[in-house]
């Protein structure tokens, strides 16, 4: 099997950005190569920084190698995750002859909050109830504040909780959509709830890895919030039976193979997923306290390819 990388690193808890793509801490990415390499019957092509490669005539290049060549593409760092972005347009197009992890379409779900939380809903996932609508539907988007008294806009491709407002006033509402500049707009009907309730699940080939919460220098009020982009701050927490079904349902409703959900238990005392996480947090002190080996889950995900290919699938 051949497998081709791009798992960009960070040194420590640094912002992450176009030009410091790594997510994930050295420590981390080693175990992970380590791992892999374990298995004397995967080639590792280290290095493919898929943001620099080109498409000529229907296949995917970097300085000359091709990505077909691959027999699996393993990814995981900050690229424009804009709708028709080039890096998704490259993703898509290695997808086309090489399995993908994440895969693009999968991703594209996972980025976008609408598609995520409709398409979960759509399967019987309870998510707060959504709305989409342009700049010439902030009349009709009037009439639902009044309805359902408290929303929360979010951007659709946002993260870190950076840029989601919780809004009760229908004039407040109007100016900060006037401000925002965007022609659409995605609300959610605000769901009360504890933040000690609150959880994220990972989740890797199938199982989870584990559950966490934040600690208070990353909970602003009534969201979970990290300004500078760096991440980190966890706090272990294990998932209930109902929270594990619902993490792993996700997966299968999405296609995600590496993801991260986040729960909360509304004051009705029902669970809704408020958000998907295509690069969920996966820190060395976490690692340690897993349920289930994230170095090894990712390894077997890799090998569940290598039988699907010598299968013919």
């Amino acid at each position: 099997m051949k497998l081709g990388i791009w798992l960009p690193y960070r040194e420590e808890l640094k912002s992450v950005s176009m030009e410091r793509p790594g997510m994930l801490l050295k420590e981390v990415r080693e175990g992970i190569l380590q791992e892999i390499k374990k298995d004397k019957s995967i080639e590792v092509i280290d290095d493919l920084d898929l943001r620099k490669a080109i498409i000529r005539e229907g296949e995917v290049y970097l300085d000359g190698f091709c990505f077909s060549e691959l027999d699996a593409f393993l990814w995981f760092g900050d690229i424009d995750r804009n709708i028709g972005s080039y890096h998704l347009q490259v993703l898509e197009q290695i997808a086309k002859k090489t399995r993908v992890f994440n895969a693009p379409r999968a991703l594209e779900i996972g980025l976008d909050k609408f598609k995520s939380l409709d398409t979960l809903k759509e399967k019987a996932i309870r998510v707060p109830p959504i709305v989409l609508f342009s700049n010439d539907g902030i009349e009709q988007m009037k009439k639902v504040l009044k309805e359902w008294g408290e929303v929360v806009v979010k951007p659709r491709l946002g993260c870190f909780g950076i840029g989601m407002i919780l809004l009760k006033d229908e004039q407040t509402m109007v100016d900060v959509l006037d401000y925002s500049g965007h022609d659409t707009h995605y609300i959610e009907k605000f769901i009360p709830n504890k933040m000690d309730d609150w959880i994220g699940v990972n989740v890797i080939n199938g199982k989870i890895i584990h559950g966490y919460g934040k600690t208070d220098k990353h909970i602003s009020g009534w969201k979970v919030h990290d300004r500078t982009r760096s991440g980190g701050d966890m706090l272990i927490r294990t998932p209930n039976m109902e929270q594990r079904e619902i993490a792993l349902a996700v997966g299968r409703i999405t296609g995600l193979d590496i993801y991260g959900v986040d729960i909360i238990k509304g004051d009705d005392g029902k669970y809704y997923v408020v958000d998907v996480n295509t690069f969920p947090g996966l820190y060395p002190e976490m690692l340690e306290k897993a349920e289930n080996n994230a170095y090894m889950e990712i390894v077997a995900l890799l090998k569940k390819e290598k039988t699907l290919k010598s299968n013919g699938f």
